[in-house]
């Protein structure tokens, strides 16, 4: 009867730890996900997704260890992805299955969400600083879009009009490993538009701004009046052109330069920048004695720099605001 009983406790003892180490099923499996799995970055933004469905691809149990391949769809408001992963558990008579590691399969699939799509091709389009546009045509597929827009731009000094068109790529930059982190690529292709700067007419600009001299002092309190008048204005193709200019310039200070100054001549300018928040004309003049450098934006325009042979004034951006006061 002794041997019968231990015979029938160790069979009990067998079929209780045998229950006890069955093979981890999926729902067991998702429990024991590592969290950089579930998370990912977008854009430096960290967002956590949830588990909508897991595949058992194939799996492996012996005794106390297992391998699973696993196909797993996550989701959040952001992103549908799906990731192939390897999980390596092992039973602990405390705790059950527990992870051991995890192998990366295969690269992350992914699909962005529609609505998110869409806005960063018009984020591409605010980011150049494009506020009156409507759409022409705009198609996107599995992690890309890319559309089309009129462009009928209207600013004091610059007016801009034609088609621009404008991309958004979702990129993985991290292929193969966790947690993933994504990132839109964008491009802005601005080449059949049309820019056409109004700067031919009068100029008009009067600073008594300290940080535009060296050295100021109390005692040293320096105005600077110019009066540029544009004509013959020529624009290229190329967002360049030439003009003529007369320029008339005073200054007055108790010491350093001091003085008026006429001249007449020719120079060129040259766009730089594209879009309308990063759109600079730059355009170069000779009062005789002094060079200025004109700045002109599409809604405001300085002196941003002025040049003498005696050295008494330095660059400062924006010191003299100037604006057109006919033509």
């Amino acid at each position: 009867r002794c041997v019968v009983h231990r015979l029938l406790s160790l069979f009990l003892m067998f079929v209780l730890t045998s229950c006890g180490m069955q093979t981890p099923d999926k729902k067991r499996l998702e429990a024991i996900l590592p969290t950089e799995v579930l998370q990912y970055e977008l854009d430096g933004e960290c967002f956590t997704s949830k588990v909508t469905d897991f595949e058992i691809l194939r799996q492996q149990t012996n005794g106390k260890s297992d391998v699973a391949d696993c196909k797993i769809t996550l989701e959040d408001e952001n992103l549908i992805r799906k990731a192939y992963i390897r999980l390596e558990s092992s039973y602990w008579d405390q705790g059950g299955w527990m992870l051991d590691d995890y192998v990366v399969n295969a690269a992350e699939e992914f699909m962005p969400k529609a609505e998110i799509e869409k806005n960063r091709v018009l984020d591409v389009l605010n980011a150049h600083g494009y506020t009156d546009y409507d759409e022409v045509s705009y198609e996107e597929s599995a992690g890309f879009s890319v559309g089309e827009y009129s462009i009928n731009e209207e600013h004091r000094y610059l007016t801009m009009h034609g088609n621009v068109s404008a991309e958004a790529e979702l990129v993985n930059n991290e292929n193969m490993s966790y947690p993933t982190r994504y990132s839109w690529a964008t491009v802005m292709d601005d080449s059949l538009l049309q820019t056409d700067w109004n700067i031919g007419g009068t100029w008009y600009g009067e600073s008594y701004s300290e940080s535009f001299f060296s050295n100021p002092n109390e005692e040293y309190k320096p105005s600077l009046r110019v009066t540029i008048s544009f004509y013959d204005v020529i624009q290229n193709d190329d967002n360049s052109g030439e003009f003529s200019y007369n320029i008339k310039s005073a200054f007055d200070s108790v010491k350093g330069e001091e003085g008026s100054y006429d001249n007449v001549g020719t120079s060129s300018w040259e766009c730089m920048g594209s879009g309308v928040s990063d759109m600079l004309l730059n355009l170069y003049v000779y009062d005789g004695y002094h060079s200025f450098t004109l700045a002109i934006y599409p809604d405001t325009a300085a002196i941003s720099s002025l040049n003498s042979i005696s050295g008494d004034f330095k660059d400062h951006k924006g010191a003299t605001n100037i604006e057109k006061i006919d033509g």
